[in-house]
């Protein structure tokens, strides 16, 4: 199933070892409508590959208002949620899914190893 949905929404990875590790080290997960991914504060333990729906990506001011950063969709990835786990660092950002969701999800240790 992994293969599929890499080829049908990531077809730009063409390296061959690449796809195997995540096709060997990902799994797929679904969410609803509403969940929070990941929170400010948070370590980002997973990183995850949109095969559909969106996530809304946000932080907070100094007042603690909410500001819209960008949404991510079917065929992306969050990129303040990679630049975290590559920094090993807590999450400045919540992640909520909009609607109800599919990823594949790969734990963060291996997007360092890769």
């Amino acid at each position: 199933m992994i293969e599929d949905l890499l080829k049908e929404k990531f077809s730009f990875i063409r390296d061959p070892k690449l796809k195997e590790e995540i096709i060997a080290n990902g799994k797929v997960a679904n969410f609803k409508e509403g969940d929070l991914l990941i929170d400010i504060g948070d370590y980002v333990k997973i990183m995850p590959l949109l095969t559909k729906g969106s996530i809304k990506v946000m932080r907070e001011d100094e007042e603690g208002n909410e500001l819209l950063l960008y949404y991510v969709d079917a065929g992306n990835t969050c990129a303040m949620t990679f630049t975290c786990c590559m920094q090993h660092s807590k999450s400045q950002i919540r992640a909520v899914c909009e609607e109800d969701t599919e990823a594949i999800i790969i734990p963060v240790r291996f997007v360092d190893e890769w």
